[in-house]
């Protein structure tokens, strides 16, 4: 059994057993805990449905803080066009303007990669979802306003995320993208601000990589 932290008030168990026609084949379980004030509850990740695809399941509103201790915002640059950067200052001291993160989780047929999720960003009553792009010979995260899709193919895993724990523990986690392998979301220092950039990592201890979920 794995036991993951997702989110504040969401976790992740995952059970696998052997099958009873060939001890060679498993079963993997996929469970989501919920919990509260009220109470304890779980939900069932259910796989019956075609592979290579996702549908869309429950959301959490997150504070997402990187290694420096720093919580993550968004900049409204142009028109309909998003920065994402890190302050170092308290959260409840930023000025959010109605501004809201949230993971829109979805369910996968092999749920072995992590949590698959799209990051949703909400500010000045609108909706943007953040993609993957290429640009020249570079990935790029992108944003395009628009809700989340209750059903995403194969050929639109740009917009796909998969949340896993990090090694380094702590609850940390990291994201990683469907679209390439070997790309994570992690933060860089641009133009004196830490912002949200994608990353080729190849060591999961890469602290730039991992972030904590509130």
């Amino acid at each position: 059994m794995q036991v993951s932290l997702i989110s504040q008030g969401i976790i992740m168990v995952k059970m696998s057993s052997e099958t009873s026609t060939d001890s060679q084949a498993t079963e993997t379980e996929m469970w989501l805990a919920f919990f509260n004030d009220d109470g304890l509850w779980f939900e069932e990740v259910s796989t019956d449905y075609e592979s290579d695809a996702w549908k869309k399941y429950t959301s959490a509103d997150v504070k997402i803080i990187n290694a420096c201790n720093q919580i993550l915002v968004a900049q409204l640059q142009r028109e309909d066009e998003l920065g994402l950067v890190f302050h170092d200052v308290p959260s409840r001291n930023i000025r959010r303007d109605g501004m809201e993160f949230t993971f829109q989780y979805y369910k996968e047929t092999k749920p072995k990669r992590g949590i698959p999720l799209v990051f949703l960003v909400k500010m000045e009553n609108k909706t943007f979802y953040m993609y993957c792009d290429k640009e020249s010979s570079h990935t790029v995260l992108r944003f395009k306003e628009g809700n989340a899709p209750a059903d995403i193919s194969d050929n639109e895993n740009s917009l796909i995320f998969y949340q896993v724990a990090a090694s380094t523990g702590s609850h940390k986690t990291m994201f990683k993208a469907a679209y390439e392998e070997g790309l994570y979301l992690a933060f860089e220092k641009q133009d004196n601000l830490n912002k949200l950039v994608l990353k080729r990592v190849n060591d999961e201890v890469d602290e730039t990589a991992t972030f904590r979920c509130q």
